[in-house]
Order: C-alpha cells, then structure tokens, then sequence
C-alpha cells in the first residue's frame, strides 16, 4: 500500500488540504493493519496500558472520528460513543476482543460518514465553519 498513499498538494484552499490530511491519516492507519493478525493487533504495546493494541487504537479513532464529526460539529447523540462514558476511563479504546476486519468495517463506515455541503442555514455556516476546522485537525492530529 505505500505506493498507493496519496499526499495531499502542499498549495491548495484551506478545506482541501484539511480534509487531504486527514485522508492520509486514515490510509496510514489502514496500511498498518495490513497483515496483522487478530492475535496481533490485539497484543498490547505498552505493559501499563493493555489497551494500547493497534485493534484499541482502530476503535479509538473510529470513535474520534464520531466525537468531533459528528457530535462536536453536528450536535448529534453522544450517548452511543464510549468516550463520553465516565464509568469507565478509556471505553472507546476497548476491543472485548472483537476481530480487527470487525473494527476496520466500523472505522471505514464512520469515515465514509460525509458531511452535506449547504445543509446550514448562511447565519450557521460561518460557526459551523470554525468548529470544523477545529475537528478536522483534531481528527487528523489524533491519527
């Protein structure tokens, strides 16, 4: 897959290399899980953190994704992400085991999640624009 990652153009409008770069981000992690194993990408990388697998980070990021695209920008329903839930720290990063192909399908189903151009009224678009500016290079930072 390194042939095939695709770098964003160095010149371009703001909204162009925003969204380039994070579509790099996400290719990146695609290729890393190229190959694994689910034995593998469940296996833990740092002793004190278990849930630092590259399976916990494809969750995690899936679940980023929701938080600043959908809840943070749409005002959507952040009951069903487990980053909001306090009972239990670092929720979105766990696995229960799930089969990496399994988490990958959900992570390219929230990537695939595109925002409608002109679906705000003008007075929200100039705000609108501000918070997604902010979670795209929040998305694109976090990968």
């Amino acid at each position: 897959m390194t042939s095939e990652l695709e770098r964003p153009p160095l010149q371009a409008d703001e909204r162009t290399a925003l969204i380039g770069w994070l579509d790099l981000q996400r290719q990146i992690l695609r290729w890393k899980c190229e190959g694994l194993s689910d034995e593998d990408a469940h296996r833990s990388v740092i002793p004190t953190s278990p849930a630092m697998t590259m399976a916990g980070l494809i969750s995690h990021m899936r679940w980023t994704e929701h938080t600043w695209l959908e809840v943070v920008f749409l005002g959507g329903d952040k009951k069903q992400n487990p980053a909001f839930d306090e009972s239990s720290e670092d929720a979105d990063w766990h696995t229960d085991g799930r089969p990496l192909t399994e988490l990958l399908a959900e992570y390219e189903a929230q990537c695939a999640r595109r925002l409608k151009r002109g679906s705000f009224r003008r007075s929200e678009r100039n705000r609108r624009s501000e918070v997604l500016r902010g979670a795209l290079c929040a998305v694109a930072a976090a990968g």
